[in-house]
């Protein structure tokens, strides 16, 4: 069965948004188990949670990113927006049976390492930066 790997190499180097992240990669992992026996009521239980948690997570980078005054604050929240609008969207679409729970999980995979790795790095230098001071 396919597995969605946490590497050290996403680590910003905050270990509480570290943290974080390696748990939307373990919610997705849970949602990818659900591909080989699909119980709608768990699918949908998983996906109300990761969308929640996002939710709890975004606002936790967000108050990192005013606490350092980081300059692309509002592009990055227009990400954010952005990633819950489509998670919304393809909840109702992998419910319906138009989209499949594999390619949810690709597409947060993909989200998730290209955020973390381009977006969260760049603004996790800049806390870490604040922080020292």
């Amino acid at each position: 069965m396919e597995h969605y790997d946490w590497k050290d190499a996403y680590n910003t180097g905050i270990r509480e948004l570290d943290s974080q992240h390696e748990y939307l990669f373990a919610l997705t992992n849970r949602l990818l188990r659900q591909r080989e026996n699909p119980n709608r009521a768990h699918v949908k239980g998983i996906l109300d949670e990761l969308y929640e948690y996002t939710e709890q997570h975004f606002a936790y980078e967000e108050s990192l990113m005013e606490q350092s005054l980081y300059d692309d604050l509002l592009d990055h929240k227009k990400l954010h927006i952005r990633l819950k609008e489509r998670l919304s969207l393809y909840s109702v679409e992998v419910a319906k049976g138009k989209l499949s729970v594999d390619d949810l999980c690709e597409f947060m995979k993909i989200w998730l390492i290209n955020h973390i790795l381009r977006q969260d790095f760049h603004f996790a230098e800049q806390v870490k930066n604040k922080k020292d001071t």
